[in-house]
């Protein structure tokens, strides 16, 4: 469990990477989730990959390199997409999530 934390993260760094983002985002969710699970919701490590998972999203909707997912639209070279405006919105929500953990954890007088 504990041991699988750090694997788990480098795989998730290694698909954004190689700009493999569905892998990327679906691997960033699993160790979240394990990473809050084992470390507890509070911690660092827990609030870094959620704030990871905030970023991919948001370069994901930037970039225009959506997923395939519910919100699907049909770009110019025919792949269905999820729209950008759908990714930048998640991005919103979870790194609005990770502001509210950080401040938590550090206390609202922590710069």
């Amino acid at each position: 469990s504990l041991l699988l934390l750090l694997p788990l993260h480098n795989l998730s760094t290694l698909y954004y990477d190689q700009k493999q983002f569905d892998k990327a985002i679906r691997t960033t969710q699993q160790c979240f989730l394990f990473r809050k699970q084992v470390l507890g919701l509070y911690h660092y490590d827990t609030i870094v990959t959620l704030c990871n998972l905030g970023m991919m999203y948001y370069y994901q909707g930037s970039s225009g390199q959506g997923e395939v997912g519910e919100e699907e639209w049909n770009d110019d070279d025919g792949s269905d997409r999820v729209a950008p405006f759908v990714l930048l919105s998640r991005a919103k929500q979870i790194l609005g999530k990770c502001m509210e953990l950080q401040m938590v954890a550090l206390g609202e007088d922590h710069d």
